[in-house]
């Protein structure tokens, strides 16, 4: 299982998002933590394509919102 980390550093409207194994810290999967303005996790993702799939919408969606 994988989970989905989603990240937005600080002064930026854009998120990251990194894909890891179920239960890793947010600190583990982050390089740069204390630039970190917020985290969302999403799990439960059977496969990795399952979570790039949920990625590529994630961003699809959070492109359109920002540009309405």
């Amino acid at each position: 299982m994988f989970d989905v980390i989603c990240y937005r550093l600080k002064g930026h409207l854009q998120y990251l998002s990194e894909i890891v194994p179920a239960g890793t810290p947010v600190n583990e999967a982050i390089e740069n933590i204390q630039n970190v303005e917020e985290t969302l996790r999403f799990t439960g993702f059977p496969t990795i394509e399952k979570a790039q799939a949920f990625i590529d919408n994630f961003q699809a969606d959070a492109n359109k919102s920002t540009s309405d």
